[in-house]
């Protein structure tokens, strides 16, 4: 099981989502389950991560409440385990200082706390807003506007939700300002790991020699780039977090999306999957004829193609009607923003976008920088991608017009074919084989601190 270093994400977690579910019902909350260098981890410390947990393989993982309490009771040793490793940072941290905290960390703390409660309020309003659209929202005070009303009932069912689970804001900013605490203990005791340039070549080049085998197909390529874990050939799965090798006919680009009426869109898309349809029943009977020797079955086969191919051209006709009419509605917008966009360079492009672009993936500046793959096999809508393919690096496309709306497309970089440049890539290997060696060294750092530190286990207590 993987460690469990910071008790505060547990508790972040189970905001707005675990609320309410206590499978502990004797009141032992406070029987010591363990002791480092003297100071009691309680059972109720014990409880909650095991409650979380049981929350989180039967709600969001889907196994029955038996396979659940199976699994979590033959896992309550590593609970502990935890637990315990948690409180021996925690000294470590207090001993060299960390825990006396400073104003602007308790503002940083509080910052986190806020976040975490006005996402769950956010959520809430957006979700009463959609439930109860067009209908008088009753049990709001004199003046108070449905949003008003909605943040309000939000705020105190946040509240509940806290107290049903046993904390507080306040627990939380404690638990906070003790993770950070701890990362920051962790960043000081570790600044001078780093590690030497020819491990960095050679971790290089092990990456390219597997990546150019696993990596070989379009398919596999498309799902490591876009970050999605692969099947192998022994049947275990992996992903990739630095690519070294491409394949050929791939691009990185960013775009601006002027959408469409959603009924336009509706309608566009419902004719695109109609004529996918025809596609794939003319390539059935095509294949059919392919195999058949008689004549009268084959003429009958083409009598099938040649109508399927009429219902195809006139949905073709309907659809390419209402591209036309949809196109018609956004063109003066779509004007404005690409003559804004199409003599300048890549910051006043993601400005733009990031401020008119209503393609949600794309809406960031981070989402932008890193853009979207396109090539072969890519998934994306043919006119996209096909106009996205034959950017050069920095160009920018015309309007391109899909089912979705208007796209200003961006290149961002042609990737080229076979061994990605060192040089584009030693910055985030170094960061990745640093921090890979950074977790080495600190968790010899833990397993040292806790063998030297003096622990009491009572196993049985969290047995009972």
């Amino acid at each position: 099981m993987k460690k469990i270093l910071t008790f505060v994400l547990v508790l972040v977690l189970m905001l707005g989502t675990f609320t309410g579910c206590t499978l502990i019902e004797d009141d032992d909350s406070n029987v010591v389950v363990a002791t480092v260098n003297g100071k009691p981890i309680l059972k109720s410390e014990y409880d909650e991560l095991y409650d979380y947990y049981y929350y989180m393989y039967t709600q969001y993982y889907g196994n029955d409440a038996s396979t659940a309490v199976s699994y979590l009771q033959s896992s309550a040793q590593d609970f502990l385990d935890d637990l315990v490793e948690q409180e021996v940072l925690k000294q470590k941290a207090e001993a060299a200082g960390y825990l006396n905290y400073t104003d602007e960390d308790k503002a940083e703390a509080q910052k986190s706390v806020d976040e975490e409660k006005n996402t769950y309020i956010d959520e809430f309003v957006n979700q009463c807003k959609e439930a109860l659209k067009g209908q008088d929202v009753k049990g709001k005070n004199e003046g108070e506007s449905d949003e008003d009303y909605f943040k309000r009932i939000g705020a105190e069912k946040y509240a509940q939700n806290l107290n049903d689970n046993g904390t507080s804001e306040e627990k939380m900013l404690e638990d906070i300002l003790l993770n950070n605490a701890i990362e920051k203990y962790k960043k000081e005791m570790l600044k001078d790991v780093t590690v030497l340039e020819a491990d960095i070549v050679a971790h290089y080049d092990e990456l390219y020699k597997e990546q150019s085998q696993e990596l070989s197909t379009d398919a596999n390529f498309v799902k490591a780039m876009n970050g999605e874990s692969i099947t192998l050939s022994t049947g275990s799965s992996k992903s990739y977090s630095n690519i070294v090798y491409y394949r050929k006919g791939y691009s990185k680009v960013q775009h601006i999306l002027v959408q469409f009426d959603e009924e336009d869109v509706e309608e566009l898309s419902g004719y695109v999957t109609t004529i996918a349809e025809y596609d794939e029943e003319i390539a059935d009977y095509e294949s059919e004829l392919t195999k058949e020797t008689d004549d009268t079955k084959k003429a009958d086969l083409q009598k099938s193609i040649d109508a399927a191919k009429n219902d195809k051209a006139a949905i073709q006709s309907k659809y390419d009607t209402a591209l036309k009419a949809a196109c018609e509605k956004i063109q003066g917008e779509t004007d404005k923003i690409y003559a804004s966009v199409k003599d300048g360079d890549e910051a006043n492009f993601i400005k733009v976008m990031v401020e008119k672009t209503e393609d949600t993936g794309m809406n960031t500046e981070e989402a932008a920088k890193n853009g979207y793959l396109v090539g072969p096999e890519d998934g994306m809508v043919t006119e996209f991608s096909s106009a996205a393919t034959a950017l050069k690096d920095g160009e920018i496309s015309k309007p391109v017009a899909t089912y979705y709306g208007y796209h200003i497309i961006r290149c961002i970089k042609v990737l080229p074919e076979g061994k990605v440049a060192y040089d584009d890539v030693k910055e985030e290997l170094k960061e990745t084989l640093t921090e890979e060696k950074k977790n080495t060294e600190w968790n010899k750092l833990v397993e040292t601190w806790t063998d030297e530190a003096k622990i009491k286990k009572y196993s049985k207590r969290i047995e009972d």
